[in-house]
């Protein structure tokens, strides 16, 4: 009885654990570029990548594979509804469309870019 029990706390404290891991991290999703599209400064070529969400040093980057494209400084913004599944907003400025924001799944905040900050990725 008293092995079972103490296997019971270790599980529980390692699911413990790399839950808190997880919630770190920030959030994570993939979007599809119907169009080639800026990210801040940075050109993205039409596609499927991966953003990455970075709620610790408010950092939003985008992969493709295990490759960086580019990062931004963002800002949240609340939203009065938890949006269903990732959204993303892109609008056309000056004949190009850029990348403005993005929601994950689940949550309520928006992440706004900051163009300014964008860093590209020597990754090609």
């Amino acid at each position: 009885m008293r092995h079972r029990l103490s296997r019971l706390v270790v599980a529980l404290l390692v699911v413990t654990l790399a839950s808190a891991a997880a919630l770190a991290k920030g959030h994570k999703a993939t979007i599809t570029l119907k169009s080639d599209t800026r990210f801040g400064e940075v050109l993205v070529e039409k596609g499927t990548y991966d953003v990455k969400f970075d709620d610790q040093s408010s950092e939003l980057s985008i992969w493709k594979g295990k490759k960086e494209i580019a990062k931004s400084a963002v800002q949240l913004e609340t939203r009065p509804t938890t949006a269903w599944g990732t959204e993303h907003v892109v609008r056309e400025v000056n004949n190009e469309d850029r990348l403005v924001s993005i929601t994950f799944r689940g949550t309520n905040q928006s992440v706004i870019l900051k163009s300014a900050n964008t860093q590209a990725t020597i990754n090609k």
